[in-house]
């Protein structure tokens, strides 16, 4: 704060200095992403910060988008595995600017506050949204929202000509994002609140609890296999994608294949597995987070089409490499295998090594 109040009011350092200090503090430092608002109508809107008329609000408005603009252009040359996963996939996982509005981000006394409260509070001004969670906050980030108060209020369309007020409304619902969104990572950062925490708990459960993986194998086993508890895998795409075609789709059915957990290798010489593996077929599959929200979400009614893509290839490398074990399993291809030829009406019939094409069986 000594570099903010005693730097020259040249020195980029003075503006910078406030949003340097929040920056430095554990949640914020986790989740550094910003928008840079230095492009398009945004960069359009900031003409309006070029007022004839001194006001230490619009001082202050201008510090804000210039420290956006400095830290959107330093991500940008920032390079190394640990910041592109900080901005990148732990950041879509854990940022609590991402949770759901319904999400309970504090409590006061007997009253729950949600994210959708916060954020609207902010939607209003931002002393609004500072006098609903100041005593959950930082000095410095009191600090902060106090100084982007004044600037909130000065960005007020009334102090501007028709002609620009559309523009400082722009403006002034950036700064009140920003807000809003600086609170939320300094609240829920420190009440591990985040956009899939329900999912997080439970998968925490299942890793600890017999009875929930158990459900988890069951869940896999019914995605692997179609309604009639055949193992289903197609011939003809690649990991991840769609048959352009359905009428083309070449399809392989075979009895069903087991899912079974994989017993925890237990060694004095090295530490316990952090998650446990499924067993299909004779494939070995570990259960991530991704796959467990994956089956989760599918039960809850989401189409298989739907699955994130790392997901869909997942389940399409899995199908692929049952398959290819399967057709080299006599015993196996004894037990009413067939392989239907899209829309055709036709399928072939395989019997150990004999095979025949004849009318596929009506569903």
């Amino acid at each position: 704060m000594q570099l903010a109040s005693t730097a020259q009011s040249s020195d980029p350092i003075k503006y910078r200095a406030p949003y340097l200090l929040v920056s430095r503090l554990y949640h914020h430092r986790l989740f550094p992403r910003w928008p840079g608002l230095d492009r398009g109508l945004n960069r359009k809107a900031k003409s309006v910060l070029q007022h004839d008329t001194f006001a230490p609000g619009l001082e202050r408005a201008r510090d804000f988008f210039r420290y956006l603009s400095h830290a959107g252009s330093q991500a940008r040359d920032s390079s190394g595995e640990i910041l592109s996963r900080v901005r990148g996939s732990l950041g879509d996982l854990l940022d609590p600017a991402l949770s759901p509005g319904h999400t309970v981000m504090f409590s006061r006394g007997d009253q729950e506050f949600t994210t959708d409260q916060v954020e609207e509070r902010f939607s209003l001004s931002v002393r609004e949204g500072l006098n609903l969670v100041s005593r959950q906050l930082d000095q410095l980030e009191r600090d902060l929202l106090n100084q982007l108060a004044e600037a909130d209020d000065a960005l007020v369309e009334e102090n501007f000509p028709r002609t620009k007020s559309h523009h400082a409304r722009m403006l002034q619902n950036s700064l009140r994002q920003f807000c809003a969104r600086l609170v939320k990572r300094s609240i829920g950062g420190r009440q591990a609140v985040c956009r899939d925490a329900s999912y997080f708990q439970s998968y925490e459960k299942a890793l600890r609890d017999p009875r929930e993986l158990l459900d988890v194998r069951r869940q896999l086993k019914k995605l692997l296999h179609d309604d009639r508890n055949q193992f289903r895998a197609s011939l003809v795409t690649t990991f991840g994608q769609p048959v352009a075609q359905r009428s083309r789709d070449i399809v392989l059915l075979t009895s069903a294949v087991t899912v079974r957990e994989l017993p925890a290798l237990v060694s004095t010489g090295r530490p316990a597995e952090p998650i446990p593996y499924l067993k299909v077929d004779c494939h070995v599959v570990p259960l991530t987070f991704s796959l467990f929200k994956a089956l989760r979400e599918v039960v809850a009614g989401l189409h298989d089409a739907s699955l994130p893509a790392e997901i869909f290839a997942l389940l399409n490398g899995i199908k692929s490499l049952v398959s290819g074990h399967l057709v080299r399993n006599v015993v196996i291809l004894d037990e009413e295998s067939r392989i239907e030829l899209g829309n055709s009406g036709q399928c072939v019939e395989i019997s150990g090594e004999n095979f025949q094409v004849m009318e596929a069986r009506r569903q």
